[in-house]
Order: structure tokens, then C-alpha cells, then sequence
């Protein structure tokens, strides 16, 4: 299992790369309306599609990402190669699992009014929100941990319809017939939750420009 972040911000953006871009990909780029929305969405593009390129051996061109219609992206050259990508602030997180679903999610810990969020949680999540000492830190946690679930599930929270339970001690999340483990990463002034059937031998690569360049 891999987990890979990039900060954008830090990646220099040559001219041709727009080579490796699609008509459609495009599309997507350049509907958002800031400049530095438009940066992050073509470097998350290209990140994702040269790991794919380098994993699965795929040619650039033949690499088709398409996304369920609860928004969670698969490759359909390789139903077996399982990814998920996430992205706040300044980083942009891709998560690989080679043999199962895998969901990630990211948030850039800053401070919030924490009764106007309250309302997403279960009641189970604000009685353990209130017993923890660091009430923002420990919102961010619970929230990563509901986001890559859903994700890991390809779902959105009103189809998981709550119906799951978090074990903080065992870091471990229970779904009908499933329990699916996760792991929380401390990553500056992040917070990042992995979710899959197994989460053993993670490695985390930091990818620079020199990386990034690499891979390219």
C-alpha cells in the first residue's frame, strides 16, 4: 500500500506537459475559475496518471479514469488496480492498494466554529468529540475517518445512512459484514485517514518537483 503527497504549489509546471492532457481533461481544468484551482486540478491529473503509467505499465494515452456516480474515480483499463486521491490546501494525497478498495481523504487543520459542523456528526462522534481534550484537532480526525470511509465504500455519507460504527481504540470501522480498518496520519498542519480491508507495509513518498519530474 502506497500513499503519495504532493505539494502543488512546490511543483514547476512546464509547457509540455499539456501533452499527457485529454480534450476532456482540459474541460475539467478549466472550469475552475481561479488560477490556482485550475494549477492543482492539471498537476492532480498528471500525478495520478503517470503513477497509474507506472504501475500498471499502461501508455499515457490508453489510461481512461472514469468515476462512479457517487464521484469515486476507477481505472477502466484495471479493475484490479484500486486508488483513491484527495486534496486541501496545498497537498494533494493519492492513495494505492494493489488488492483492495482503498479511500483516503486530507483537511488542512484550521480553526472553525465547531457548533456550526457539529450537526454532520453522529451522536456517537460528538460523545467522543466531547471527551477529547483537543476538540478541533479530534473534529478533523472523526472527519477524515467518516470522509475515507465513504470513499473507501465509493459512496456518499446519506447512502451510508450511518449505519456503521468507529472503534477509535482498534482504529477500525464496522459496516454490516465488514470491518474495515484505518490509519490517521499526522502530516503538519494536516490531518489524513486511510481506509481499506488491510492497511499493513504503507509507505509514504513525498513527492517534490525532483520527484514529480521523475515521474514524468
Amino acid at each position: 500500500m502506497y500513499l503519495y503527497i504532493c505539494n502543488y504549489k512546490k511543483i514547476n509546471i512546464e509547457s509540455d506537459y499539456t501533452k499527457f492532457i485529454t480534450l476532456n481533461e482540459k474541460k475539467k481544468i478549466n472550469s475552475y475559475l481561479k488560477c490556482i484551482d485550475r494549477e492543482r486540478c492539471f498537476i492532480e491529473i498528471l500525478l495520478l496518471k503517470f503513477l497509474i503509467h507506472n504501475f500498471c505499465k499502461i501508455p499515457i494515452s490508453n489510461i481512461v479514469i472514469k468515476r462512479n456516480k457517487y464521484g469515486k474515480p476507477y481505472l477502466e483499463n484495471n479493475s484490479n488496480f484500486k486508488f483513491n486521491i484527495s486534496h486541501s490546501n496545498e497537498l494533494i494525497i493519492v492513495g494505492i492498494d494493489m488488492q483492495n478498495e482503498i479511500g483516503v481523504d486530507i483537511e488542512f487543520i484550521k480553526k472553525i466554529n465547531l457548533n456550526n459542523y457539529i450537526k454532520i456528526l453522529k451522536e456517537s462522534e460528538i460523545r467522543e468529540l466531547s471527551q477529547r481534550k483537543n476538540k478541533l484537532d479530534s473534529f478533523y480526525e472523526i472527519w477524515t475517518i467518516k470522509e475515507s470511509f465513504c470513499k473507501e465504500e465509493g459512496k456518499g455519507i446519506s447512502i451510508i445512512d450511518y449505519n456503521y460504527d468507529i472503534d477509535y481504540k482498534k482504529s477500525q470501522i464496522t459496516y454490516k459484514d465488514k470491518i474495515l480498518p484505518f490509519k490517521i496520519i499526522n502530516y503538519l498542519q494536516y490531518k489524513i485517514c486511510i481506509c481499506s480491508k488491510k492497511i499493513n507495509n504503507l509507505e509514504i513518498i513525498e513527492v517534490n518537483n525532483e520527484e514529480f519530474t521523475k515521474l514524468i
